[in-house]
């Protein structure tokens, strides 16, 4: 598989599994107002945990994105466009 096609699935797993965390992060608060009411709305702790989570894996994703690229990239001496016959 292309390097960049696989930082791209990387890219694209990532914005599905954000969408997943803040539904759950969602329904979550929701369950926890109705079982163990406090005097704060739940979702006011859920939300900014999920988005703290949501913020590591998009760094994760673009760290691995970044260092594939430089992994492709040729080293002194390597390929390259030479002119030397």
């Amino acid at each position: 598989m292309n390097k960049m096609a696989r930082g791209l699935s990387y890219l694209v797993g990532a914005s599905f599994e954000a969408v997943a965390l803040v539904i759950g992060a969602a329904i979550a608060g929701k369950w926890l107002d109705i079982n163990h009411p406090q005097s704060f709305r739940w979702i006011a702790i859920t939300m900014p945990f999920c988005l703290l989570v949501i913020a590591h894996t998009f760094y994760v994703v673009l760290r691995a994105v970044i260092r594939m690229e430089k992994s492709e990239e040729p080293k002194d001496g390597e390929g390259g466009d030479s002119d030397a016959v």
